[in-house]
């Protein structure tokens, strides 16, 4: 299973992103503090997403690759950017 990790997600972009998909339908876990905070969301078909924020090296996000489609979708246009082009966060795959 192909996984993507999106990373160097500012704070407040992180929180969208959590926070839309959750509006979307999504069932939201997450918990942490002040420096360190992590999310699971859950939908229906059975997919998760990953997500982590600490404060000194932001947010990160990690989703399986056939579910990024799935998941764009249920974004606004303005976070959609998040999961790719130019001014999106960086990217790293892992193919295991």
């Amino acid at each position: 299973m192909q996984t993507l990790t999106f990373d160097n997600i500012p704070e407040d972009q992180w929180g969208a992103f959590m926070h839309a998909l959750a509006a979307a339908g999504w069932t939201l876990t997450k918990g942490g503090g002040l420096d360190h905070s992590w999310a699971r969301l859950n939908n229906v078909a059975g997919s998760q997403i990953d997500m982590v924020y600490d404060i000194w090296m932001q947010g990160e996000i990690t989703i399986t690759a056939s579910d990024l489609d799935e998941i764009a979708t249920a974004l606004p246009a303005s976070l959609r950017k998040l999961l790719g082009g130019d001014t999106a966060p960086s990217a790293h795959i892992d193919v295991r």
